[in-house]
């Protein structure tokens, strides 16, 4: 063990004699002693790096923490926590113990070798990777959060190599002692180091550590290309391009050139793009806007790059950010989106006609002969003998083998194995039959599909093609509603901090008054009629609050002020049932009238008449189905403007009522205060317009976001029901394709229905094997030999 000093001479520490891991600037040793410390590392410092600046920036980070430090016992951010001596002077600093290996073992397309059991919930073979990987880059954006909220420090070189992961997704960023220390835009300590690969374009424009300031976007970009590795297990630069860019060989050369592979503008320059890139394409929309607006639009713009709260608030839905009041991101989400599927049409191909085969099952062991009374046989015999010779016929000599047949075939074993065999032969019969008209089925469906195979290719292609319009534009959608509700949380977290200064500052004015507020609750102000109406009129918002949401023309009629939207909704539900009925009555008509067209024809004909007004009566209810979206489409729009009128009485309504509530409490403690106390008087009117001034906008923001949310999920719904109408529409212009997919799935149940069949005739074959031993013979074997 060494001996150490932890800050001073009068705390001792020892620390291993050998460390358990090196690094550039220094070895890390595990503390033995004493056991407070033993969950901490010392990192003892080469020579050359002991420098009085270094111990100046340890110090500096030790008394300048982040806020949020060792959350529920592990640290995201491994933090210095002293500064270490010798007898000779500074060497080191403490530091928490970190878990985990090298994030860099989940930036590639396959986990090490060695790391792969412990990582496998991590594989890109698994169908939840991305979600577990998106968790990670969650994780590591909370971290950085913490570092830039000091805003005191830039980290210039993060990598994953500088970030742990433990395989239960939980992370920490080390080496911080490499990290830039900035205060008031000028720098205390640069970063020593940063990695190529890592660093923004403005690094090949003249901005380098240690010689110009860093600021935190470059910390975002190195980020960013850290998410995409983890994502997508390659960098996001990783491509070879065509002239002019084609000489370009390095990573470094291809950011500073900006040739991001999914660049709007730059893509159609690459020659050559890894198949891992493909991955960008499957996940959601307002991910991909972040890498584009990181590698594109932030490439010369810094200022454009993503945030680390807004990397958190498109992965959760929510941010992070500290405020008293609700915001957009917790409360205006607009849920699970679920894209419209598509329609699977056959692909008729030639397939052999040889039906499916199960494994044989293992044959049950040689039945035996039940328990057959070798006496009882014998005595029926001669039972039957002596009766025979009383009435002297000449059968006497048939009778014993006569009566041994009537024994045997009485058996039990015999009687099971005869059984299996009328089984089986049976279900020959059956199997003959069915292979028969499967192969009939399989003829006629594949001669009628092979001629539309074309029609069906170029339909498969168009369904295609407007699933993928609809995906891009909901994407594009959700992409803008998501950064519309990172800033107005932003808005509002600036905004608290304005309330947070006015107040200060008006404290400040009237010292005297700072703690009024808190010495008495309203309730104290009020009489018991107006805490009795204050109540009233707060159930009234809970009341507001539920109606807010409900679509029953019942329950919204028990408030007066809403009794005309809820007849109009129930209007509009009545209008359209009726010509919902009215449309299905003109159908069945039409229904009617094709099958008593169809008694006129004569038996020969009959046939094909069938089927052809069978096809038109499908016509017919598909056009009704299709009239039925329609209305019911039309109705809805009816039906969301007046839900749209009744929110916004709603709203009008709960301001009224806030208004009443805050009078009537303003007014209670006027009454009770001190006319004679001038300044107490302004000190309360000014806190109370502070209040109601940032209240008001906070609900105008909110209220605007409400009409946001909504207007944002109109409008994804009615990408979803356009693309569900012109789906139908192509449909049904294909009646000859739909034919195709009822055949084809028939074929698919009849042949479903011969695999089963021979399954039982494999079962019931094998199960009669083991009765194969039973014969005729073997049984006066048995019973005149003595057989067991």
């Amino acid at each position: 063990m060494q001996k150490v000093y932890l800050n001073s001479r009068e705390n001792p520490i020892y620390i291993d004699q050998k460390p358990f891991a090196s690094g550039g600037e220094g070895n890390i040793y595990r503390v033995v002693s004493p056991s407070k410390y033993t969950g901490y590392v010392a990192k003892i410092y080469h020579n050359d790096k002991r420098t009085s600046q270094k111990e100046q920036k340890i110090r500096y980070l030790v008394n300048h923490p982040p806020s949020s430090q060792n959350p529920n016992g592990h640290n995201s951010v491994v933090w210095v926590k002293g500064i270490i001596y010798n007898d000779k002077g500074f060497i080191g600093m403490l530091m928490p113990f970190a878990k985990g290996d090298k994030l860099v073992i989940l930036c590639t397309n396959k986990i090490p070798k060695k790391h792969r059991q412990r990582f496998e919930r991590f594989s890109f073979q698994r169908p939840d990777a991305f979600q577990l990987r998106l968790k990670v880059c969650f994780n590591i954006a909370v971290a950085v959060y913490q570092v830039h909220q000091t805003q005191r420090y830039v980290l210039v070189d993060l990598k994953p190599d500088n970030i742990l992961i433990q395989p239960n997704g939980l992370i920490s960023i080390v080496d911080i002692d490499s990290m830039e220390v900035v205060e008031n835009g000028k720098v205390l300590f640069p970063a020593p180091v940063t990695t190529p690969e890592y660093t923004p374009p403005e690094f090949y424009k003249g901005t380098q550590p240690g010689k110009t300031t860093i600021f935190e976007p470059w910390d975002l970009y190195s980020m960013a290309i850290i998410f995409y590795k983890l994502l997508f297990g390659i960098h996001p630069f990783a491509s070879s391009a065509k002239p002019p860019y084609d000489k370009l060989n390095t990573l470094e050369e291809k950011i500073e050139n900006g040739l991001f592979v999914h660049h709007p503008q730059k893509k159609h320059l690459l020659q050559v793009v890894p198949p891992p890139h493909r991955r960008f394409g499957s996940i959601p929309g307002h991910i991909q806007a972040l890498f584009i607006k990181t590698f594109a639009d932030g490439h010369a713009t810094s200022a454009l790059r993503p945030s680390s709260a807004d990397w958190c608030t498109a992965i959760t839905g929510r941010t992070f950010l500290a405020t008293n009041r609700l915001l957009p991101s917790r409360v205006l989400t607009l849920g699970d989106i679920a894209y419209t599927r598509s329609v699977n049409l056959p692909v008729m191909k030639e397939q052999s006609l040889v039906p499916y085969k199960p494994p044989r099952p293992a044959p049950l062991p040689p039945a035996k002969f039940s328990n057959v009374s070798r006496g009882i046989t014998i005595a029926s015999i001669f039972g039957a003998i002596g009766l025979l010779a009383l009435v002297k016929t000449p059968a006497v000599f048939l009778l014993p083998i006569f009566t041994i047949g009537i024994l045997f075939n009485q058996n039990k074993s015999v009687s099971t194995k005869t059984r299996l065999k009328r089984s089986a032969n049976n279900l020959w019969i059956a199997i003959s039959r069915q292979r028969y008209k499967v192969k009939d089925i399989r003829e006629r469906t594949y001669n009628y599909a092979s001629n539309l195979q074309p029609d069906i290719q170029r339909l498969e292609a168009n369904q295609q093609s407007l699933i993928r319009k609809e995906k891009q534009t909901i994407d594009e959608l959700l992409r803008s509603y998501y950064d519309w509700v990172s800033e107005k949380d932003k808005l509002i977290a600036a905004m608290e901090v304005r309330e947070a200064e006015e107040k200060k500052a008006l404290e400040e004015k009237y010292p005297q008054f700072k703690n009024y507020e808190m010495q008495k609750s309203d309730n104290d102000f009020l009489s018991q009629q107006e805490q009795q109406e204050i109540k009233i009129l707060k159930k009234e918002l809970q009341d507001l609050d539920t109606l807010e949401n409900s679509t029953y023309p019942d329950e919204i009629a028990t408030k007066e002020y809403l009794r005309d939207v809820a007849y109009q909704l129930l209007q509009h539900n009545t209008d359209m049932e009726m010509v919902l009925k009215r449309e299905e009555k003109q159908v069945d008509i039409k229904i009617a009238e094709a099958y008593k067209k169809l008694s006129h024809y004569v038996r020969t004909d009959r046939k094909i008449a069938s089927l052809t007004i069978q096809r038109q009566i499908d016509r017919l209810r598909n056009d009704l189905n299709m009239k039925k979206t329609i209305i019911a489409n039309e109705f809805k729009g009816r039906i969301q403007q007046t839900h749209e009128q009744k929110r916004n009485i709603i709203i009008q309504k709960r301001e009224e009522i806030n208004e009443q509530i805050q009078n009537t409490v303003a007014s209670a403690k006027k009454q009770a205060m001190n006319y004679q106390n001038t300044d107490l008087t302004i000190f309360v009117a000014a806190q109370r317009m502070i209040k109601i001034k940032y209240d008001r906008e906070y609900q105008l923001i909110m209220n605007d976001g409400k009409l946001k949310q909504q207007k944002f999920k109109q409008l994804i719904q009615e990408e979803q029901r356009h693309t569900k109408q012109k789906l139908q529409e192509l449909l049904a212009k294909n009646p000859s394709s739909l034919e195709t997919v009822k055949q084809y799935n028939h074929y698919n149940k009849e042949l479903k229905k011969l695999q089963q069949l021979q399954n039982q005739l494999v079962y019931t074959r094998n199960e009669l094997e083991a009765y194969s031993g039973i014969n005729f013979w073997n049984y006066l074997e048995k019973v005149f030999g003595g057989g067991s």
